[in-house]
């Protein structure tokens, strides 16, 4: 899948752009039914079967279909038959990339409660890494208030909040998928592990 990728943002209007653009996209792809599991992990073992089938050019399932698909030719020269037998080629090569590509493009179905979605992933990518680039040396932690943990209080988690909800004010359960989204960040970085919440 090609992603189409945008200029890295350097105003914070810039970034805010870019993170709608991606909220929006990853929306209409859902919307679509362009998201979510599917079956492409049922391609693979037929395809594979059908690449041991067809691709032994010795074989006389290849020789047998060349025929075939040759018809009565009266060709003496053979060429029809030979490009007969490239193009069986070609179309087993390819079913090889398919296969491939199918086993990278597979999107298995979530099992426990649901993360954040692909839409909130996407806007937020844009804005964490907005805010790092604009506070060096400063890591961003994942603080919420005690008595009410909707309300963020550490810096990196007041601007994402602030920034997530200027996109989609309605937003259900922003602040608790927001916390599950900086906890994978904040874990990932290097040092000590800071994946868990403040209080």
């Amino acid at each position: 899948m090609t992603v189409f990728e945008l200029p890295v943002p350097t105003t914070l209007e810039e970034a805010r752009y870019q993170a709608r653009f991606f909220y929006d996209s990853a929306q209409f792809s859902n919307d679509e039914g362009l998201d979510g599991p599917d079956t492409l992990d049922e391609v693979e073992a037929p395809a594979w079967k059908l690449e041991l089938l067809l691709g032994d050019l010795l074989s006389i399932n290849h020789r047998r279909l060349v025929w075939e698909l040759t018809g009565d030719d009266d060709d003496p020269s053979g060429d029809r038959a030979v490009a007969v037998g490239e193009k069986l080629d070609e179309m087993v090569d390819f079913l090889g990339e398919v296969r491939l590509a199918a086993r990278r493009a597979h999107v298995k179905r979530q099992r426990g409660r649901p993360g954040a979605k692909r839409d909130l992933r996407a806007a937020y990518s844009v804005l964490i890494d907005y805010w790092r680039r604009t506070h060096p040396g400063e890591d961003p932690t994942n603080g919420w208030d005690k008595e009410d943990p909707r309300v963020p209080t550490s810096p990196a988690a007041c601007f994402l909040f602030d920034e997530l909800r200027r996109i989609d004010p309605r937003r259900e359960r922003l602040a608790e998928q927001l916390s599950d989204l900086l906890t994978e960040t904040v874990a990932a970085l290097p040092g000590r592990r800071r994946g868990r919440k403040l209080k």
